[in-house]
């Protein structure tokens, strides 16, 4: 920990350290795989994002009626997360 600099600063909130304790473990496997990849606060609140998405995605595929109104959008497996991602910045600038 003491090697990552600025992530000693993240785990002072309790949400920050929740963000660190799910993503760490996933950064550093890719990490293995790409050793030039940075983990730092970017790179973990980006991986806990993807997390979260992926759970409300499976949530909402669980309600027949939520499955058939995503399905009639377009929305499927293969871009939940970039419409998603749309509709958080859709909301972030009403």
């Amino acid at each position: 920990m003491e090697a990552m600099g600025e992530l000693r600063e993240v785990v002072s909130t309790p949400f920050s350290l929740k963000v660190m304790l799910l993503a760490l473990p996933r950064l550093h496997e890719e990490r293995r795989k790409k050793p030039d990849m940075p983990i730092n606060r970017h790179s973990m609140y980006k991986e806990y994002t993807i997390d979260w998405y992926t759970r409300e995605w499976e949530k909402l595929k669980q309600s027949p009626e939520l499955a058939s109104q995503a399905r009639h959008r377009g929305i499927d497996d293969e871009n939940y997360i970039s419409e998603y991602s749309a509709a958080a910045k859709q909301l972030c600038l009403e």
